[in-house]
């Protein structure tokens, strides 16, 4: 979970990644 939260701190500013940040979410829902 934290490479996870890292991750989305780090990419979330760009803003471009989001759709890899969907991805991981989704992956983690299921």
């Amino acid at each position: 979970k934290q490479i996870v939260e890292t991750f989305l701190n780090t990419e979330f500013g760009g803003g471009r990644h989001a759709r890899r940040v969907d991805k991981i979410m989704a992956i983690e829902k299921n």
